[in-house]
């Protein structure tokens, strides 16, 4: 009994996800791939990690330019 319904809440959600997830960088639908979820738009991918989908996006050369003006005032 106790698997029945930890397999229908599973499908519940995953069915959930799939409507509201979207592209934090263009705000636009995110597909279910394999190993992840890709942005319709702007064709940015994540990962899924331990079932929890990684939605971060990463701008490194912002980043960059960030620590790069720390150092400059030292």
């Amino acid at each position: 009994m106790f698997k029945f319904q930890y397999d229908l809440t599973y499908s519940i959600m995953k069915r959930l996800l799939k409507k509201i997830l979207a592209c934090p960088a263009c705000k636009s639908p995110l597909k279910a791939k394999e190993d992840g979820y890709c942005c319709m738009s702007c064709g940015t991918a994540y990962p899924v990690k331990e079932g929890i989908p990684c939605l971060m996006v990463v701008k490194p050369k912002s980043l960059y330019n960030t620590l790069l003006k720390e150092n400059k005032k030292r």
